[in-house]
């Protein structure tokens, strides 16, 4: 049986899948397993979210959606440079997938699978892009919201000034923030090869000699 699955990360992350494939950069989450990278499940997910196949694109776009938000946890773990998210699609065979417990919100979750390395080496995938989904500037505060009733990420020192905003401002309205930011995050189809990308240091493109852009995680 083939599974469809849906990887969310920075374009750092995308752009070191485009050039050496998964794997090989640090992982992002505290509960990752090693040697795994982590995936919503289509069949999984639209099962969670009440969802049949009348529309295909309905689900696709409810997947997508699931993985920027992860795209932005990514982002907002590693500090990525860039605004923009990615999402890979990729198909899987059933017996390459593992289910592996996610504590990384304090809950069970359903919809997410893990696949070894050893069996994405060479996989080919579809790829969106969510323009602008990610603002640098407001890092601190998408660090308030993960650091509230989670373990994403080792708790992030802040001033007293940055604590009082947060539970002033922002902790009120963790829910409405939460909705809001989702709503934000639209991938688009990213058509052809990711020649948009080059290297900040050395100008290079993920398939060429001295890359170094995406060792930032997945």
């Amino acid at each position: 049986m083939i599974r469809t699955l849906y990887h969310g990360t920075t374009q750092e992350g995308y752009a070191g899948i485009c050039g050496r494939g998964f794997g090989d950069a640090p992982h992002v989450w505290l509960c990752s397993e090693p040697d795994y990278v982590y995936f919503f499940d289509r069949e999984l997910l639209s099962i969670d979210l009440g969802m049949d196949d009348s529309d295909p694109s309905d689900i696709d776009e409810a997947c997508v959606n699931q993985a920027l938000q992860m795209a932005l946890i990514a982002a907002t773990v590693r500090d990525s440079r860039s605004c923009d998210l990615y999402v890979l699609r990729l198909t899987v065979d059933d017996e390459q997938i593992a289910v592996l417990p996610d504590e990384s919100i304090g809950i069970d979750t359903d919809v997410s699978v893990c696949v070894h390395t050893r069996d994405l080496a060479g996989a080919e995938f579809e790829a969106y892009i969510c323009r602008g989904g990610y603002a640098r500037d407001l890092r601190r505060i998408y660090q308030g919201i993960l650091a509230h009733g989670s373990a994403y990420l080792e708790a992030p020192f802040f001033t007293a000034f940055e604590e009082t905003v947060i539970e002033t401002c922002v902790l009120p309205h963790i829910d409405s923030l939460s909705d809001a930011i989702r709503d934000t995050l639209i991938g688009e189809r990213i058509a052809g090869s990711p020649e948009h990308l080059r290297d900040p240091v050395s100008g290079r493109a993920p398939q060429e000699p001295g890359w170094s852009y995406g060792a930032q995680g997945m």
